[in-house]
């Protein structure tokens, strides 16, 4: 991928491109997939090398796709926040039949983490 991108186009970075249709995540951007395929799972350090190399040409208004083994989209996305304050997701919703938008910020991951997950009362 080239590094040139213009200000306002969006990039959904597809965590793993299995065998499914992916199709519909254009809607949303220019579509790259992270991964392809099987991937080793016990080897995170090569799963990261491997993230790495793309996410460093990401940018805050991109989508993150999850998509493959759960340890995967779990390096993606912690990547993600320690580079950008939130992560733009797209998780597919077997009920709406579609990708579904869903936010996560650090500063909740990391107030949920010092506080035990308690309510503010």
């Amino acid at each position: 991928m080239s590094s040139e991108r213009g200000t306002d186009e969006k990039v959904v970075w597809l965590v793993n491109k299995g065998g499914h249709d992916y199709s519909s995540l254009a809607d949303f951007g220019r579509v790259i997939c992270l991964t392809t395929g099987a991937v080793n799972p016990f080897n995170p350090d090569r799963l990261m090398v491997n993230l790495g190399h793309h996410l460093s040409m990401a940018k805050e208004q991109d989508y993150v796709a999850i998509s493959g083994v759960p340890i995967l989209n779990a390096l993606a996305i912690a990547m993600w926040l320690e580079k950008f304050p939130h992560a733009n997701l797209l998780q597919w919703s077997v009920r709406a039949g579609a990708y579904v938008f869903t936010q996560v910020s650090k500063a909740a991951l990391v107030r949920n983490v010092n506080d035990g997950g308690k309510v503010n009362e």
